[in-house]
């Protein structure tokens, strides 16, 4: 069961890596900033994170220290391009690699001491059936879910969508189909997932 938050979160989430998730979780950051939100940007890939490589910025705290209680929130928050706010991750952390339930949505609802500074948080979630992902998006309020025109991306979409629906009961999804020609070209690859999850 969702808590109610101040703060309006998404989660953006794929059945595979390689489909541009991190950089359209960027890119949406940057587009509701530039439409007058405070947005805050949460690498929520624990285990091999990258918008910090993405951005080329080197943290000096992360969201392991807030983990660990060596730092507050707002010591780990970095100064991300158009005003975007930045929680970034570090990669190959034994900290983060036990994290249970009740730590992501502590993650989460730290955010509501932030909500007079943030209006939206992004969380870029690990790719597929991990455990990191699948406990962000229970947490969010909105899940956008990432594909492209590769059949992996479209199987794994369809089995992650499934195992959300059955276990977490999310029954709404957004669909972003990256990388694609043309409006019809992303039409036909959105319809191969749908045609999968109809049945």
């Amino acid at each position: 069961m969702k808590t109610k938050h101040s703060v309006q979160v998404i989660a953006i989430t794929g059945g595979k890596g390689g489909t541009g998730k991190s950089t359209l979780a960027i890119n949406l950051s940057l587009a509701l900033a530039a439409l007058g939100q405070r947005v805050a940007l949460l690498d929520g890939n624990l285990e091999l994170p990258c918008i910090d490589v993405l951005l080329n910025i080197k943290p000096t705290k992360t969201l392991t220290d807030l983990i660990e209680g060596s730092c507050s929130l707002k010591d780990i928050l970095y100064n991300g391009p158009s005003g975007v706010s930045l929680i970034l991750g570090a990669a190959h952390s034994k900290t983060m690699n036990s994290l249970n339930t009740a730590h992501y949505y502590g993650i989460i609802n730290a955010f509501n001491g932030l909500h007079s500074d943030v209006d939206t948080l992004i969380v870029d979630t690990a790719s597929g059936a991990h455990h990191d992902a699948l406990n962000f998006v229970n947490a969010a309020h909105e899940v956008i879910m990432v594909i492209c025109n590769e059949p992996a991306s479209i199987l794994n979409a369809h089995a992650l969508i499934y195992k959300l629906s059955e276990h977490y009961n999310i029954k709404k999804f957004r669909v972003i189909v990256n990388r694609t020609y043309s409006a019809l070209h992303g039409q036909d690859i959105f319809n191969k997932l749908l045609t999968l999850t109809a049945h």
